[in-house]
């Protein structure tokens, strides 16, 4: 595991398709999907049955190998503390997936194509920007995929007092939405959309 650059994880065929239409309706890619599904999973702790089952009924499937590259450090401390019972960080990643996967993917966050996106121009608060920027490049998913995926969790509805809308050192930037991202904040006033993305990338980094 110490300083592991490519990371490989075995997947059924059947998971593999329920990953392809996750990434579709997310409109990502694979690798930017695997990367933030492992951060979001990061709290779990597999026990040592339910990585052996997982395992065997990989090995039991037809199956697909996903190799992800230049693996960011980040997922090795976030997972260094994990118990492998004598299996690899492959394995134990392998098996996180499966369970993951088969325990279900919202249908209705599928798609068997992807679903396009457009670009919009808002005005964001510089110190809530850079904190996203570094955030992003921290976990090494794009901008888009974690806006399009916080906006679905309804980061925009969070209640936070924290988030503040005064600041007026603010800078232009383009936010590419997926389509069924869009139609959820299209149902935000349009008076109020500034201040809702604004708020999202303020959340994303703490809520994520």
């Amino acid at each position: 595991m110490k300083g592991q650059k490519t990371l490989s994880i075995s997947i059924t065929e059947e998971n593999m398709k329920e990953l392809e239409e996750a990434e579709n309706y997310l409109d990502t890619s694979r690798r930017a999907l695997y990367l933030l599904s492992l951060y979001l999973w990061r709290e779990t702790t597999l026990k040592e049955k339910e990585l052996r089952v997982s395992l065997n009924e990989i090995e039991q499937d037809e199956r697909n190998e996903v190799f992800i590259s230049n693996l960011p450090s980040i997922y090795l401390e976030l997972y260094k503390e994990k118990p492998l019972y004598f299996y690899s960080f492959n394995q134990y990643i392998t098996g996180l997936f499966h369970l993951k996967v088969k325990n279900g993917i919202d249908p209705e966050r599928k798609a068997p194509q992807k679903v396009g996106k457009k670009n919009r121009i808002y005005y964001i608060q510089k110190d809530i920007l850079k904190e996203f920027v570094n955030f992003s490049k921290k976990i090494d998913v794009n901008q888009k995929t974690l806006i399009n995926y916080a906006i679905m969790e309804n980061f925009h509805l969070k209640d936070n007092n924290e988030y503040h809308n005064e600041k007026e050192d603010k800078q232009r930037k383009g936010i590419e939405f997926s389509y069924p991202s869009l139609e959820k904040f299209d149902e935000i006033k349009e008076a109020n959309r500034e201040m809702a993305i604004n708020k999202v990338l303020y959340l994303i980094p703490k809520l994520l």
